[in-house]
């Protein structure tokens, strides 16, 4: 994939044999993703259109890949992944897809993350946040996330994809996986009022795109009651 102009740094954790590991999966993955039945108005494909900071729930991490493929394939995207052990392997994953990868948490060199993110984004590429993640709670927008948001001063793309048949798992965010040959619904919305967004602190920031992000996913015909954590 190509690198934008001012790279961010090297990885927390070097990916290695991670690659070899997870290649027979990626294969597996693709046939998989490629009986699915994706679609998008031209609105949505519109939005999706351009360079910005793509933003998307962490349970539907399994599709995004495919979004990107169909949707997004002209762009250079890099994802915020977790600092930690395990978050090596999602790196590998996403690069086999052609996803680069940022390296952070909220816990463990978040401030050196965001400088890299914001790098990424003045060297003409595009992020991906999954901004309640990687721990949740469920449907919460981080302040991390809005703050990323907000200092880059570029489109934000909020991305929702619900699904006609999916299993969900037993983790913290009830992660979807979308049963092969179902239907999928992507919608997006898209802004840029960066004098809303701008002037307000990052609590109200990130709850803003909170309730857009809600919104967009209750719009959905394919959507089932999924609230918040919390709420």
């Amino acid at each position: 994939m190509d690198q934008p102009s001012e790279k961010p740094r090297k990885a927390v954790r070097k990916v290695t044999y991670h690659h070899w590991v997870l290649f027979p999966f990626v294969l597996i993955m693709r046939m998989w993703m490629g009986t699915l039945r994706v679609k998008a108005d031209p609105e949505t494909r519109l939005r999706l259109r351009g360079p910005g900071v793509y933003v998307f729930w962490h349970n539907r991490l399994f599709i995004i890949p495919e979004v990107r493929r169909r949707f997004i394939r002209k762009e250079r995207i890099w994802g915020l992944i977790s600092a930690s052990r395990d978050g090596a392997w999602t790196e590998a994953l996403l690069r086999l897809f052609g996803i680069g990868a940022v390296r952070g948490s909220s816990n463990y060199r978040g401030a050196q993350a965001v400088k890299e993110l914001i790098r990424v984004v003045r060297g003409g590429g595009s992020i991906g946040v999954a901004p309640d993640g990687s721990t949740g709670p469920r449907y919460v927008v981080k302040p991390g996330a809005a703050f990323v948001a907000k200092s880059c001063r570029m489109p934000v793309i909020l991305v929702n994809a619900d699904f006609e048949r999916a299993w969900r798992l037993n983790s913290w965010d009830r992660f979807f996986v979308p049963k092969p040959f179902s239907r999928v619904h992507v919608r997006c919305a898209r802004f840029e009022d960066w004098d809303a967004l701008g002037t307000q602190d990052v609590d109200s920031a990130a709850r803003m795109i909170q309730e857009r992000m809600l919104a967009i996913q209750e719009e959905d015909p394919l959507h089932s009651v999924d609230e918040p954590d919390g709420a």
